[in-house]
Parts: structure tokens; C-alpha cells; sequence
């Protein structure tokens, strides 16, 4: 892969990052309502495996997925021909898993993607900054837990965190976004959305 498709890869996913979306077809949180006491039953932080496909744009770039923790810090550095791709930053505390920063935008303070105990189909609601470069935003968002399945070869149980971002910038209406996340149990955080820029899958999902 030559430095030039990589760099008009960068410059296509900016130019997405920027464009709002908004969140998915009108579903409901719901859920089995089964009992999450702790961490050690999910295992946020797993590592969720060492090869993952990042779609950028519709284009679909093999990643080598390399794990970073220290205290609470966790990030998934995902890394193409010794060039990192693109970096998930995450807060790992004992009662939660949050959300640090995606595709570039930080938010302060972080998303509570998990927080520990809980039952799958709980809701809550965030309120901070979404910080890109030197500018800042007001934004807040509604999050939202529920069941699913991912597709690691085969269809497997997973939880789906949903964060539904309204994003201020003076605008008549906020610009919307979507964020998406899937844990599985003892595999950690396998498959992530970041609106319509950018997406990491399991490396044995099919892909289109």
C-alpha cells in the first residue's frame, strides 16, 4: 500500500468525519435485562484479537490491532504496513468502561459506554464537549444498551452499546451522530461504528 493511497485515505475519512448523520432507524433499547454485576464478567478490555478490517470510506484496509494499557488507560491501535491507522482511546476504571476519543474527536468528559453493575437494555445520558483540533463543542448524547450478535465467522452473542450524539455549533438544529459498540464476553471490544467515517469489524466477518 503506497503512502499516497494511504494519504488520500486519511483525507477521505476527515472529509466523512464531518459530514452528521443520524442515529439508526428509529430502534428502541431493549434487552434481556440480564445482570452484569462487574468487569470481570465482560472483560471490556480484553484483547479483541490481533487482526481486524477497518472500512474507511467503503474501502476495506486489513489492520493489525495492537492493544496499549496503563492504569486505567486502553487503547486499540490499529496499524497497516507499520502505519497507525487510527487510534480508539478508552478510560478503563473498575466501575465502567468510557469512551476517550473516535475518528479524531475527543470528548470531555469521557462516554460511559459501560458502567458496572449493570442490566443489558439500561439507558443514560452524557452532557460534556466534543473537541476537534483547537475547536470545541457543546454536545450531549443518549446512550443506550442491548443484545445482538456479531459476526466472527459465525454469528456470536454480543452486547451493543449505542450512543446517539447531538453535536452544538450555533445551527438551528444540532448535527446528529451515531457511535456503536460491541462487547462479547472474555473478547473485549470486537466491532466499533464511528458514524459514517469510519468502522472496525472482526477479521472473519464478512464483508460486502
Amino acid at each position: 500500500m503506497t503512502r499516497s493511497f494511504v494519504a488520500g485515505l486519511v483525507v477521505t475519512v476527515a472529509a466523512l468525519a464531518a459530514v452528521s448523520c443520524s442515529p439508526s432507524g428509529g430502534e428502541k433499547a431493549g434487552g434481556s435485562g440480564a445482570l452484569i454485576r462487574d468487569k470481570s464478567e465482560l472483560k471490556p478490555n480484553a484483547d479483541p484479537g490481533p487482526k481486524a478490517k477497518l472500512i474507511m470510506g467503503g474501502v476495506i484496509v486489513p489492520v493489525d490491532v495492537k492493544v496499549e494499557q496503563s492504569g486505567d488507560d486502553f487503547s486499540l491501535h490499529l496499524v497497516n504496513g507499520g502505519q497507525d491507522f487510527e487510534t480508539e482511546q478508552y478510560k478503563n476504571p473498575p466501575d465502567g468502561f468510557l469512551l476517550v476519543n473516535a475518528a479524531g474527536e475527543t470528548y470531555a468528559p469521557p462516554i460511559p459506554l459501560l458502567k458496572f453493575p449493570m442490566r443489558i437494555g439500561d439507558t443514560w445520558k452524557w452532557s460534556g464537549d466534543m473537541i476537534t483540533g483547537p475547536a470545541s463543542r457543546k454536545a450531549d448524547a443518549a446512550i443506550r444498551t442491548r443484545d445482538d450478535k456479531v459476526d466472527m465467522g459465525t454469528p456470536v452473542d454480543a452486547l451493543l452499546v449505542e450512543v446517539d450524539l447531538s453535536m452544538y455549533s450555533g445551527a438551528s438544529q444540532p448535527a446528529t451522530r451515531r457511535l456503536a459498540f460491541w462487547f462479547v464476553k472474555g473478547k473485549g471490544l470486537v466491532k466499533r461504528e464511528f458514524g459514517s467515517s469510519t468502522s472496525r469489524v472482526p477479521n472473519e466477518a464478512k464483508t460486502e
